[in-house]
């Protein structure tokens, strides 16, 4: 599974791949059982939920889904591209009243990416900016990882380089790094996490960004923070890499 998101404890989705087909499963609190009509080629990377209930998933081949508390529904958000090249939608979230995604375009053959962001609807989608990373241009305007929305209603998307916030007037890097950034979370402008590479775990107090990069000295100088999530009085980080010896996923609980 990759993501899952849903409405309580006992209503539950997540997502992923099963073999060559996405992989779809619900919760009821007690067992899970997989949603045996969506036959369809490829892996969901992402989900979100918006305003009002529906679930959004998003993943290979510019697949995107949306439960509607009833039924599930696919369409496909479609660019061009060489038929060798992978194309994925990467991410989703919704903000200001419509889904937000990141969309790439990896090809290897002609050695560079496309980034993509996204916005619009279920039938009615727009692409809103886009940018090409090849050998002559590094070029990188917002996260290619993960889209997150903060409890205080703020849109950041993190990834290669760093932490982007977005405005009416597109996207602000607001932290730069040299290698990955995955997860952000706040509660207000003055108390926001975020966590990457190499332990990287940032906290920015209103003004400045403070690296706790020997937070964990118990880990490996090479463990990855994948995501973190805080209300202000707890925080959780989850990650992965060599500990004392294991390798595995660690989740870290402070107060």
């Amino acid at each position: 599974m990759d993501d899952i998101s849903g409405y309580s404890s006992k209503d539950l989705w997540a997502g992923g791949y099963s073999g060559n087909n996405i992989f779809l499963a619900h919760y009821n609190g007690y067992k899970w059982t997989r949603e045996s009509d969506m036959n369809i080629r490829g892996e969901l990377l992402d989900m979100s939920m918006d305003s009002n209930g529906n679930i959004w998933a998003c993943g290979r081949n510019g697949m995107v889904l949306k439960f509607d508390k009833t039924k599930w529904t696919a369409n496909t958000i479609k660019i061009n591209h060489y038929s060798d090249a992978e194309y994925f939608l990467q991410s989703v979230a919704y903000y200001k009243d419509k889904m937000h995604l990141i969309g790439i375009v990896s090809d290897s053959k002609r050695m560079k990416n496309v980034y993509y962001y996204i916005t619009g609807d279920m039938d009615s989608w727009t692409i809103a900016d886009s940018v090409v990373s090849n050998s002559s241009s590094n070029k990188i305007k917002w996260g290619d990882w993960n889209l997150n929305v903060t409890d205080f209603g703020r849109l950041y998307s993190v990834g290669l380089e760093g932490i982007w916030a977005y405005s009416p007037n597109g996207w602000n890097q607001v932290y730069k790094v040299d290698s990955s950034i995955y997860g952000v979370s706040g509660i207000n402008e003055n108390y926001i996490l975020a966590v990457g590479d190499f332990q990287q775990v940032l906290f920015f107090n209103g003004n400045t960004w403070e690296n706790f990069v020997n937070l964990f000295p118990q880990i490996d100088r090479n463990f990855i923070c994948t995501n973190v999530w805080t209300n202000g009085y707890e925080t959780f980080i989850i990650g992965y890499g060599n500990v004392g010896g294991y390798l595995g996923t660690i989740i870290f609980h402070g107060k």
